[in-house]
């Protein structure tokens, strides 16, 4: 195996927020050729989250609050 970093400059961002930029900027958002698209574990835990989020708006911040202070290598915030 060889040593990756994983850089996820985009973790603390919403994709409305993402959205909103695109449509500000005029941009046409292109269609993902991925086979796996909207089918995969990703989008399945953001799903989750959104129902989750219903109960608790707070969610979010608190599983990136408790990741950030695990000391998981890389995700130390700066």
């Amino acid at each position: 195996r060889k040593k990756i970093t994983v850089i996820r400059p985009l973790a603390y961002v919403f994709a409305r927020d993402v959205m909103g930029f695109v449509n500000k900027q005029g941009l046409k958002p292109l269609k993902s050729p991925c086979k796996m698209n909207k089918a995969t574990k990703r989008q399945v835990v953001r799903d989750y989250l959104s129902e989750m989020a219903k109960e608790n708006k707070y969610i979010r911040h608190n599983i990136f609050g408790a990741i950030t202070r695990s000391e998981i290598n890389g995700w130390r915030r700066t």
